[in-house]
């Protein structure tokens, strides 16, 4: 019986570099329930490699970055013994609170956390050959959750920029003023780059050359 549910304890999510002693430990209690049902779902016990990480800690382990969602109690590495790491990822997908959070699949096990995505669905990631959906099989690097609907619109975002950048002037029928333009992108597009951490520079300088562009080639025919 654990002091944080059925199953689970605290010291089990405790950073492994012994801050605790000094420090308080920080475990989301939605990322606890969570695996307490992942764990009845299987009726094996789950072990914890890692649950809270202090800042310190988090910075020795290799690949890991500043927002990981150890640092604030809301992620945990674990696996099952005699249970293939896909068919844990498969299963952590229908609970609620994955859903809208990470999921990584590894060789040694799974990595599980429960940030707030809200668009019904995890980030998925895996290595190479532990590929668990049809969307990230084989692939051996974080592959986004994309639509089709968001890559259109980041497609058309892009193409305007090029042609306002290269030719000077604004496609005709699409849009009839800067402000209409950019209400109508934005929003699909911003959530399209979020999903993906790499193009958030790039997304901020599109966006700025698009209006910038707009703004000229509407004040040039103004004139």
């Amino acid at each position: 019986m654990g002091d944080l549910s059925n199953n689970f304890s605290n010291r089990e999510f405790k950073c492994r570099c012994g801050c605790d002693r000094y420090r308080p430990q920080v475990v989301a209690k939605s990322l606890v329930w969570a695996l307490q049902i992942l764990r009845d779902h299987f009726k094996k016990p789950i072990i914890v490699h890692s649950g809270h990480r202090c800042e310190e800690y988090n910075r020795t382990i290799p690949g890991s970055k500043k927002t990981s969602q150890h640092i604030v109690g809301k992620a945990a590495d674990i696996h099952i013994e005699g249970v293939d790491p896909r068919d844990i990822a498969r299963a952590a997908s229908e609970i609620k609170s994955f859903k809208n959070g990470g999921i990584g699949c590894y060789s040694w096990g799974v990595h599980l956390d429960i940030r707030k995505q809200n668009l019904g669905r995890p980030v998925c990631w895996a290595t190479k050959g532990m590929g668990w959906s049809k969307k990230n099989r084989q692939n051996n690097r974080r592959v986004p959750n994309r639509t089709p609907r968001t890559k259109a619109i980041a497609k058309m975002a892009l193409l305007c920029w090029v042609a306002i950048s290269v030719l000077g002037c604004a496609p005709r029928g699409l849009v009839a003023t800067q402000r209409g333009f950019y209400a109508a992108i934005a929003p699909e597009y911003i959530r399209y780059v979020n999903q993906d951490a790499a193009l958030q520079d790039w997304e901020r300088q599109l966006r700025m050359n698009t209006i910038r562009a707009w703004d000229r080639s509407l004040r040039s025919q103004e004139k």
